[in-house]
């Protein structure tokens, strides 16, 4: 309910739980990018993107960076978390409750010790500096991006999560809308529609610029495929895969766009798959064989093999 309050999605949803959870510990987290990179299964570029977003939302602050290592101190802004869940901004008051509920009073003392003293020993240097070119300098004020009117430039393209994405990293994303689409080779189609918003620079048609990852989702699902290519696989049968798709664990996600048509037509459907899908389906035979009649026909009967 925290995540929902606060409108956290994807990897946000991952790095300031963690956060959070170190903090009501009373603990700083003490991780390198390229450890959460790593932990997470993301790039370190794009883990920098996600932890700069956190602190341009002011949810968190960067505190400190250790010398010689590319490793910072990172604490929650709970009065920015109080501000958000509570009244008259959340229409659910009970969120602060939980919030209250879930941090002991000690921890949160503790935060907003940290936070006044972290802010206010990153700060000082450069409000005494009477060097005019403080800013470019490499002090410690520039360690922390709180009150940073760069990184508060809604028009700095360094803010702009999609533009540290690789290609790599767009296709995970992008492929199950693509593979769904089922008139398209879905890699090809994919680079076509990069290609087509990277000279657009990420407008859309009324102007707005993309620049999350959940700004990519609308425009590739309703992106036009004008190359139809033969998949394989009946309309009717992608209708019921997509539900089924919906309801699979995270883990076999993958495994569900990595199957191969055996045989199908418009009432019945046959797929070779992974042994480790293969068991989940079985698993839940009843309820896909209740998804493919209820989108396909009454009559469909669909079966799998282990590859």
């Amino acid at each position: 309910m925290l995540a929902e309050g606060l409108d956290l999605k994807g990897l946000s949803l991952c790095l300031f739980p963690l956060i959070f959870s170190y903090n009501r510990s009373k603990r700083i987290m003490f991780e390198s990018e390229e450890a959460l990179a790593k932990c997470f299964g993301y790039s370190r570029e794009y883990v920098n993107a996600i932890l700069k977003k956190l602190i341009k939302q002011k949810l968190i602050v960067r505190l400190s960076r250790h010398d010689g290592l590319q490793t910072y101190d990172y604490c929650v802004d709970v009065s920015t978390v109080i501000r958000m869940l509570g009244p008259p901004e959340c229409n659910d008051p009970e969120l602060l409750k939980d919030f209250y509920r879930s941090i002991p009073k000690p921890a949160l003392q503790w935060c907003e010790k940290i936070l006044h003293e972290g802010v206010r020993k990153v700060n000082t240097p450069c409000e005494k500096s009477s060097q005019p070119d403080v800013r470019k300098s490499n002090m410690p004020c520039e360690e922390i991006l709180h009150n940073n009117d760069k990184d508060n430039n809604i028009d700095n393209k360094r803010d702009n999560v999609l533009s540290a994405l690789s290609n790599k990293e767009f296709i995970e994303i992008l492929y199950p809308i693509f593979f769904f689409k089922n008139n398209c080779d879905p890699i090809p189609e994919i680079e076509k529609f990069l290609d087509y918003y990277r000279g657009k620079e990420w407008k859309l048609s009324g102007g707005k610029v993309m620049s999350e990852i959940e700004d990519l989702i609308r425009p590739a699902e309703s992106w036009q495929v004008k190359e139809i290519k033969e998949t394989g696989y009946r309309s009717s049968f992608m209708r019921g895969w997509k539900e089924v798709y919906k309801i699979a664990p995270e883990q076999l996600k993958k495994e569900i766009l990595r199957i191969r048509p055996s045989s199908q037509n418009d009432s019945s459907a046959s797929i070779l798959c992974s042994k480790e899908l293969a068991d989940w389906l079985d698993s839940e035979s009843q309820t896909v064989g209740i998804i493919f009649r209820g989108s396909a026909n009454p009559n469909y009967k669909f079966d799998w093999k282990r590859r």
